[in-house]
């Protein structure tokens, strides 16, 4: 298990209060959700989010056919990878700890996906509990979409806190299979603090009440 946070603020975002009014006023909105993002990542050239409002409010189907509603986030080059893991230690500093940092030596890899904007799940609880990585990935790939990268979710796990007050998963896990440990999926879940434990899955097939699983989607 690869455990990071030792209770450290991570650097607050410089974001206006005037752009989160208008962000939890407006969520699917293109324009506002361009803004918020500059904001919340002013080190990278974010460009608009070509997304439709309609496509953005659309519903995600759960495994079980619940709907879930979606968030934006947009994944730069810059927190891709390794070196990007290390990078998001370094942004969010909450995470890390002196034992075990992201990035090279974790034994984390990502699957390569795309710079953009990603439509993700947007409950702080984990979605699709009780599932197994081959369900997650099957339900995924009938849908277009694709098992989160950890990459993506500490972005969203972040932008969520800024504007929730809630990290993702503070009380379950959520398989990510976008991202490996040992050939392993990863599992992951924040504490309210900020630390973030990341751990490699059990064994295929199997599932449990407490572990859900996330995606994405490119447009």
């Amino acid at each position: 298990m690869v455990e990071q946070g030792d209770g450290q603020i991570a650097n607050e975002p410089d974001v206006s209060q005037e752009l989160l009014e208008a962000y939890r006023a407006n969520p699917s909105n293109p324009e506002v959700i361009t803004n918020i993002w500059r904001s919340f990542l002013p080190e990278v050239d974010i460009p608009d989010c070509k997304w439709s409002e309609d496509k953005i409010t659309e519903s995600i189907e759960g495994v079980e056919g619940e709907s879930q509603r979606g968030m934006m986030i947009y994944l730069p080059d810059l927190y891709k990878g390794q070196d990007g893991l290390t990078r998001l230690g370094e942004r969010f500093p909450s995470i890390n700890n002196s034992r075990t940092a992201l990035g090279k030596g974790s034994g984390i890899f990502s699957f390569d996906f795309p710079t953009g904007w990603y439509k993700v799940e947007a409950n702080t609880t984990s979605p699709n509990l009780y599932a197994t990585a081959e369900q997650l990935s099957a339900h995924f790939s009938r849908l277009g979409r694709f098992g989160q990268s950890l990459e993506a979710y500490i972005l969203g796990s972040q932008f969520s806190k800024m504007i929730n007050n809630r990290y993702f998963d503070e009380d379950y896990s959520s398989l990510l299979i976008g991202s490996r440990i040992d050939k392993r999926c990863v599992s992951a879940l924040f504490h309210e603090h900020g630390a973030l434990s990341v751990m490699a899955a059990l064994p295929t097939g199997r599932a449990f009440s407490t572990e859900g699983g996330r995606s994405m989607q490119l447009r």
